[in-house]
């Protein structure tokens, strides 16, 4: 039974989520895989953003505390190639983007480990972030590596790269 109590505890010891009226009739969409649930990591190193509203456009200048030109790395992975950007371009800020609790907590580390001051981390699903909170005209470059291919017909919906997606990212692209 005390085991049972204790278990009780630590639950009730966890934040929890603050969200605007919007995005809680969002019913969490874009963090799907969270289960309505508050991170239950610590980022010491304030690489991980966390956005305020889910369904206001993010701005640049406070997530990175400076002005400079925006690249996203879409599903990032292990971080690599957004550490490498980061170090080889000092002048612009990159936000990578990433769906799975594990690869954030990497890139994170990572990118502390590195003390990359222009990099940051979302945990959201690529399409939402890109649809709902990156303003037009706001990005220079996105990169997305590998993206899964899904060849089968029944796997459409979960395709990257679909006529929605492109106008989504194009919308958000600096003209030029």
């Amino acid at each position: 039974m005390s085991s049972r109590n204790n278990d009780l505890e630590i639950k009730a010891k966890r934040p929890a989520i603050v969200v605007d009226s919007h995005a809680a009739r969002l019913e969490a969409s874009p963090l799907n895989h969270m289960r309505g649930r508050a991170k239950l990591h610590t980022d010491e190193a304030g690489v991980e953003y966390v956005p305020k509203s889910l369904t206001s456009a993010l701005e640049f200048d406070k997530v990175f505390s400076r002005f400079a030109p925006v690249e996203i790395d879409l599903g990032c992975g292990d971080g690599a190639f957004l550490a490498a950007l980061a170090q080889e371009n000092p002048a612009h800020n990159f936000l990578g983007i990433e769906r799975l609790l594990g690869r954030v907590r990497n890139v994170c580390r990572k990118v502390a480990r590195l003390d990359l001051k222009n990099a940051r981390i979302l945990r959201m699903e690529s399409n939402y972030a890109v649809r709902h909170l990156l303003a037009a005209g706001s990005v220079t470059t996105f990169h997305l590596l590998f993206p899964d291919p899904w060849p089968k017909r029944r796997h459409h919906r979960r395709r990257a790269f679909t006529p929605e997606f492109v106008s989504s990212i194009h919308r958000a692209l600096i003209a030029g």
